[in-house]
């Protein structure tokens, strides 16, 4: 009597066994993405900021002029803006 052993990967042609772990692999990507999206869901409602911060009175200002660029510059606007620093 002669035993013979045959790995179930032999039992498959190639593309079958392709087929086979595309889908496994788009299985396992729907579940991530199911999960991922409960989990996000449950948080939503214990979301709260890490903290707050509130200002008043404050002025930005956003310059793009070559005459503001270089350290002395700068420091020069600095001192023009808040001359008690």
């Amino acid at each position: 009597m002669h035993v013979f052993i045959i790995s179930p990967a032999r039992l498959l042609e190639g593309k079958k066994l392709d087929e086979l772990y595309n889908t496994l692999e788009k299985k396992n990507t729907d579940i991530y993405i199911k999960r991922a999206k409960q989990l996000h869901k449950s948080m939503e409602s214990d979301r709260r900021a890490l903290f707050t911060v509130s200002l008043s009175g404050v002025e930005v200002i956003a310059m793009a002029d070559m005459s503001y660029h270089g350290t002395e510059r700068v420091l020069k606007h600095m001192q023009i803006i808040d001359p008690e620093r």
